[in-house]
């Protein structure tokens, strides 16, 4: 017999990945990616967690179109690693914990689980749109030496790109207050489904800047001089290390920074539990 709900959510992850490729935001790869995290989600967490992952691809798809022409944007896309059409290391890095997390909860269905899958949403939302605004600010700064630094260098930080991470995890935070109200999901108290999102993806997203600072790998155009998040600049001159870790790069800080949001949230929830 078919299951009607299931059948209707596949159509809707098609939709979404439809739009993404319409719209230049994923990559084949990407696409490939994003369906397999969809699906996963919609099999083991169903309709209301399938939901809040559609709102992280809505609210993020229109900021990354959000002034995409812009020279400042354009230029910021061009030297580092992250941003614009994203690939399938990209989506995995920022799918695939919370696509883990559905499969953990669809056998031990704790609320705990719940809020740690809130909080990776709410990060990679943060952090998305921190990426997508705060290159369009006039002036960054590293978040470790708080020195003036190229917009879009992993561990920057702006004024705006701060304020925008707090409105796109609060944003996840209403969004998952409306869909559990709509399908009375289990009758969590209404603040928390805001507050904790709105904090753990603001601080997960900060955790994010932090290890861009420090631990991310970086390397430097001698030709440009210029720092850059790719091994071949974009002059076609292969770079050189310039600082961090060597294998940690923008995708591996994103997926741990999404699993620091999941903490983050769940620590709270045992908080305001009171246990």
């Amino acid at each position: 017999m078919v299951d009607f709900g299931l059948f209707s959510g596949v159509i809707a992850v098609l939709l979404l990945a439809s739009i993404a490729a319409r719209h230049e935001l994923l990559s084949e790869g990407g696409i490939l990616a994003a369906l397999l995290v969809g699906i996963t989600i919609l099999w083991f967490g169903g309709w209301v967690w399938f939901l809040l992952l559609a709102s992280f691809f809505l609210i993020s798809s229109g900021f990354t179109k959000f002034r995409e022409h812009d020279r400042r944007k354009k230029l910021a896309m061009r030297e580092f690693a992250k941003g614009g059409v994203r690939d399938f290391w990209q989506v995995g890095a920022n799918g695939a914990l919370a696509a883990l997390v559905a499969v953990i909860y669809h056998f031990l269905p704790l609320n705990t689980l719940y809020f740690a899958y809130l909080g990776i949403i709410a990060t990679v939302t943060a952090d998305t749109l921190a990426t997508e605004i705060g290159v369009l600010s006039k002036e960054a700064y590293l978040l470790t030496t708080f020195k003036k630094a190229p917009r879009g260098l992993s561990g920057a930080v702006s004024w705006m790109g701060l304020l925008v991470s707090l409105l796109a995890s609060s944003l996840i935070g209403v969004s998952a207050l409306l869909i559990n109200n709509y399908f009375n999901f289990t009758g969590i108290d209404s603040a928390a489904l805001v507050l904790i999102p709105t904090v753990a993806g603001f601080f997960g997203a900060l955790v994010d800047s932090l290890m861009g600072a420090t631990i991310q790998v970086m390397y430097y155009c001698k030709k440009c001089r210029k720092p850059t998040e790719r091994s071949v600049h974009k002059c076609g001159t292969k770079t050189v290390f310039y600082r961090g870790w060597n294998g940690v790069t923008n995708d591996t800080v994103n997926l741990l920074s999404s699993l620091v949001g999941a903490l983050i949230a769940a620590g709270l929830y045992h908080a305001l539990k009171g246990y």
